[in-house]
């Protein structure tokens, strides 16, 4: 966590209402005094250090309603990810995705099994398109915060001399802003879904961008990277200009009219 950032812990909460039912103050659950709230500021302390501000909010709605609402400000979202079947760990990583629409802030999504390591380093998938920029900021950041490597990935295409100009260009100029970052460089010709999940597997940080429309929660690579990977994946939002807009619009429109309908 950055030098004089502040946690704030957000816990929705559903009150159950029959028409023959009025709701009252006393339906309200005491969240803040429950027992695995008071042991997530407990673990945040003792991770933060004595000196992190820590502020706990609850809000009666949906997590997609809440969160957002207690989000306005912050630098990054963080959330926890789901267990279960693939297909329910889909629908979650697609709610998560919406959430981080909605946030436009860099959403870090963290597996329930996953546990930290300082002996692993940042993994970052770029596609040598505008989504890479704020997604390679963010990883460079990460990794020199973190005294770890950063290794770039670029999958789904030939291994040949246009892949490794992608990078080149991604990379340029920021060996001289992060000197003392240790750069390692890797091309695929599998699919950027499986590299990136075969790479969550010994990472500390999975990076990929995403553009800040609602065209990010039905991604299929990022939604099923958020779904199934060993590690925490931040999502860093890409905004998208008119013309940009325009021009995804017009290239998926063929294969897929109904991505008008989410810009």
């Amino acid at each position: 966590m950055a030098a004089g950032a502040a946690l704030i812990l957000v816990a929705p909460y559903a009150i159950a209402a029959t028409s023959t039912r009025v709701v009252s103050r006393l339906d309200v659950p005491d969240l803040v005094s429950s027992p695995r709230l008071l042991e997530a500021v407990d673990v945040a302390r003792r991770l933060g250090g004595p000196d992190l501000s820590v502020t706990v909010t609850t809000g009666e709605g949906p997590r997609s309603k809440v969160i957002p609402a207690a989000s306005i400000g912050v630098r990054m979202l963080v959330l926890a990810g789901s267990e279960g079947r693939p297909s329910h760990r889909l629908l979650t990583a697609r709610a998560d995705l919406t959430l981080a629409v909605r946030v436009g802030r860099p959403t870090v999504s963290v597996p329930v099994s996953w546990e930290p390591s300082t002996a692993r380093g940042v993994a970052v998938g770029i596609d040598g398109t505008e989504l890479s920029v704020e997604a390679l900021d963010f990883a460079f950041q990460a990794a020199a915060a973190r005294a770890v490597p950063l290794l770039v990935i670029h999958a789904g295409g030939d291994r040949g001399p246009q892949a490794e100009r992608i990078l080149a260009e991604a990379l340029a100029g920021r060996a001289d802003e992060y000197p003392d970052v240790d750069v390692r460089r890797l091309v695929s010709t599998q699919s950027a879904t499986t590299t990136l999940l075969t790479e969550s597997r010994t990472a500390e940080l999975l990076v990929v961008g995403a553009r800040s429309t609602a065209l990010a929660a039905v991604n299929p690579v990022v939604r099923r990277v958020v779904a199934s990977s060993r590690c925490p994946v931040a999502v860093v939002p890409h905004p998208v200009s008119s013309a940009e807009r325009d021009r995804v619009r017009r290239r998926t429109r063929e294969s897929d009219p109904a991505v008008n309908i989410l810009y």
